[in-house]
């Protein structure tokens, strides 16, 4: 926790793989109709990429997968695209994205022509329905920082550390009986973690029942 703290603090102040030098010298832009002016051109099966700079939930992604993009979503047609939100898996314009705050980039599937676009477009909108949410993407963060998600394995063996240590010590200044119960508890969570005997969370989405 004590790392994931740190990451959203360099989040929010747009540092580090944040900042706006980094993400434009990994071939985002910011999200304006001026730096994207022919999205015309932009032709089913492409991918959008997109890193927001304010969204909680944005970070989340980040910080699971590592990566400076929280999202992306596939254009099934002429300047539509589909992909997950916090309702689920929708369709709607890709001119929602330029909003100026976040940094948007285009790739192209290699070999992608117009029968590869269309499969490509058919499962994306195959999806349209399915559950999505915060409870999805909660669950994959706490993938990381609970030591399941093994990116995050050393850092979390050092975070795991440090947060234990505070009531350890209190036990051993107050009464023996918590430090060793705490004690306990830690060997026996870090044992079962790094020894991968649970698995991460899954969660599958699904459409919602009739």
């Amino acid at each position: 926790m004590v790392f994931a703290l740190w990451d959203y603090t360099k989040y929010r102040l747009r540092w580090g793989i944040y900042s706006h030098q980094f993400l434009t010298s990994h071939g985002l832009n910011l999200a304006t109709s001026e730096n994207f002016p022919d999205l015309d051109i932009i032709k089913p099966g492409f991918i959008l990429f997109y890193h927001p700079t304010n969204s909680f939930l944005g970070w989340l992604v980040m910080y699971y997968t590592c990566g400076y993009v929280s999202h992306c979503a596939v254009l099934v047609e002429q300047a539509l695209v589909v992909d997950c939100t916090t309702s689920g898996v929708i369709k709607h314009p890709l001119s929602d994205y330029l909003d100026g705050k976040g940094y948007l980039a285009f790739r192209v599937p290699r070999g992608l022509n117009d029968e590869m676009g269309g499969r490509i477009s058919k499962v994306a909108r195959d999806h349209i329905g399915y559950r999505y949410g915060w409870g999805t993407a909660f669950s994959l963060f706490l993938t990381a920082i609970l030591g399941f998600q093994r990116l995050y394995r050393i850092v979390w063996f050092f975070d795991f550390a440090l947060v234990s240590l505070a009531p350890i010590v209190v036990g051993i200044i107050f009464w023996m009986p918590v430090a060793y119960a705490v004690i306990c508890l830690n060997v026996g969570f870090a044992s079962i973690v790094l020894l991968n005997r649970i698995q991460p969370i899954r969660c599958i989405g699904q459409r919602p029942s009739a």
